[in-house]
């Protein structure tokens, strides 16, 4: 199994998390297997969210996504800080 962990800041946490409520659904069909949205304790605009895929080519399909004009567009109308967004993949045992 691969995680992808990908953090950032948002202007908005409900906000942000409104809309990644809405577009939930749609994870399973980019080969999400398992979702979190999680947010810091010290600050509730900080955060984390973690996706779940069962190969590492499935995870990178998925990260090609973060290039389509339609995903950056959809990050700037959740409120998302470009430049705070970071992303890392693992390999979970």
């Amino acid at each position: 199994m691969i995680t992808l962990i990908a953090r950032h800041q948002v202007e908005d946490w409900d906000k942000w998390f409104a809309i990644y409520e809405e577009q939930r659904g749609q994870l399973g069909s980019l080969g999400v297997t398992g979702e979190a949205a999680l947010r810091s304790t010290a600050d509730s605009n900080d955060v984390v969210v973690r996706h779940e895929f069962d190969s590492m080519g499935a995870a990178e399909a998925f990260m090609k996504q973060m290039d389509d004009p339609q995903m950056i567009e959809s990050l700037k109308a959740a409120g998302v800080k470009e430049e705070t967004l970071t992303f890392e993949l693992f390999h979970c045992h």
